[in-house]
């Protein structure tokens, strides 16, 4: 995901910066910072303690795998648990809008500065995964 982010990002910001797109027509999601940082604290934990991403949760689904059927179970689950809760928690979900903000525009810099730091972040976190498999095929054989 962060990879196809990465190139989603060059191509939206080239064709921008070559006036092929108008970049202010392109819709940005409110951010609503606290909400979706808590949230996403929860989403990632999830799938944290199932061992899937999303990606492979539907490939293993697909596959007729057990243990992602009960992950899509409680998938389901949690969406409905959270639209009947949603009145309730509908003040502190749309508390600390930022409106459509972007990180270059938060950090005030350019759109390329932003795009290289996730590419630069993208491939150290690349490569401390691939050390780590590597130590992990490592022990498992011995």
């Amino acid at each position: 995901m962060l990879t196809a982010t990465i190139v989603a990002s060059i191509g939206l910001y080239l064709l921008a910066d070559i006036q092929r797109l108008d970049i202010a027509r392109v819709w940005i999601v409110t951010t609503f910072l606290l909400p979706q940082l808590i949230g996403g604290m929860l989403f990632g934990s999830g799938f944290l303690l199932c061992g899937y991403c999303p990606g492979m949760l539907i490939v293993g689904f697909a596959s007729s795998r057990l243990d992602a059927l009960a992950v899509m179970i409680g998938i389901v689950m949690g969406s409905f648990l959270f639209a009947m809760v949603y009145p309730l928690l509908v003040g502190f979900y749309l508390s600390s809008d930022m409106g459509a903000i972007t990180i270059q525009r938060f950090l005030g810099t350019s759109h390329w500065i932003v795009i290289i730091a996730l590419a630069l972040i993208g491939g150290m976190m690349f490569t401390i995964m691939d050390r780590l498999a590597r130590r992990s095929k490592l022990t498992c054989q011995d």
